[in-house]
């Protein structure tokens, strides 16, 4: 992997005026990198025991992915130099260049870990920092500001910064990615820096104009209505043909700008949810399914409910029902034959078709 100087641009030299002389192979050691500034083993072995485990880049491990994973993620190409940009418009080149070499100048450095000179706090937990503590020191920040080893993130993603590299802005470090996208919007699409001045707002996210797409098509979707599924937006074409429902009744789409009504796994436009016998609307109203047709109450009850053996009437919905064998009756029609008292739970005499 290329070491963070070469990916900035710094010459490996930039750092000679803020550390001590000399160098280390990382790998000898056992690692991917080690801090600058730290030229004894058992430094550099209590810097890292200040690390979580799962980040201390030793070679071959989990904290070798992470380094390298941090590596592509907070310093993108793509915002390092012009050769790695696929959508800067020649006419905002120059605006490009501008923006690197400010942020070389003024922002972008790399931290490196001596002792603490004195008695201090970390600029990032308040937290006391005892003198000859391992500190990591930030060269733009002002006053020269100090960090435990593991309290040197960047203030937007809360990740270590990837080999002590940092950006600074109003007094707060940041990695380079999140510290470009305070000054410049990024486009979720391609993750380039925009340079234009036109550009896109949806989803509260940022895009070049020509690339916030129908994730189905493919086909802009600035300045058009869109539907967001899943988080992916997509063309009302797109959306209507892949996710909306057919109307049970007329087999057309129930649009986006249609109502859609449903039952169990079946749907219809607000207009089509009728009684199969009467044509009445259903909307707002109590209805009946049979045989996976729908009927409205009175309808439904003519043709389907069944009947009291007292009184001949359709027994309602919640109404309730007294059963013996295949006969049924309302509560108050199962009565005595003779007096006509209800029987209600009480012990009977059947006698052929009479209780």
């Amino acid at each position: 992997m290329t070491s963070v100087c070469e990916r900035i641009g710094f010459k490996s030299d930039a750092l000679l005026n803020n550390v001590s002389s000399g160098t280390i192979d990382p790998k000898q050691m056992g690692y991917i990198w080690v801090p600058p500034g730290l030229l004894t083993s058992t430094k550099i072995q209590q810097y890292f025991n200040q690390l979580p485990s799962e980040k201390v880049p030793k070679l071959n491990s989990s904290g070798e992915k992470y380094r390298n994973k941090m590596l592509l993620y907070q310093l993108p190409k793509q915002d390092l130099a012009l050769a790695y940009c696929k959508y800067v418009d020649k006419e905002h080149n120059g605006s490009f260049e501008d923006f690197i070499a400010a942020r070389n100048e003024i922002a972008l450095d790399i931290g490196y870990v001596k002792d603490a000179p004195q008695k201090a706090s970390c600029n990032r937990c308040t937290k006391s920092m005892q003198q000859s503590e391992l500190a990591v020191f930030a060269p733009k920040l002002r006053d020269n500001m100090t960090f435990h080893p593991n309290c040197f993130t960047c203030t937007t993603c809360d990740e270590l910064l990837v080999d002590l590299t940092y950006c600074v802005y109003e007094d707060k470090i940041y990695c380079e990615r999140h510290y470009s996208e305070i000054l410049k919007p990024r486009c979720s699409s391609c993750d380039e820096l925009i340079f234009s001045g036109e550009y896109t707002k949806a989803m509260n996210k940022d895009w070049h104009s020509g690339h916030f797409c129908c994730w189905q098509c493919d086909e802009s979707l600035t300045g058009q209505r869109y539907v967001l599924r899943d988080e992916h937006p997509y063309c009302i074409k797109c959306y209507e043909n892949v996710f909306a429902n057919n109307c049970e009744e007329c087999s057309k789409t129930i649009g986006i700008d249609s109502k859609d009504l449903s039952y169990k796994d079946k749907h219809w436009h607000e207009a089509c949810f009728l009684c199969n016998k009467c044509r009445v609307s259903l909307v707002d109203k109590q209805f009946g399914a049979k045989a996976e047709k729908i009927y409205c109450g009175n309808c439904y009850d003519t043709q389907f409910a069944s009947r009291c053996d007292g009184c001949g009437e359709i027994f309602r919905a919640g109404t309730k029902k007294m059963e013996y064998k295949t006969r049924q009756w309302h509560e108050k029609c199962f009565c005595c034959c003779v007096c006509k008292s209800p029987i209600g739970t009480k012990s009977f005499i059947p006698r052929e078709q009479e209780i």
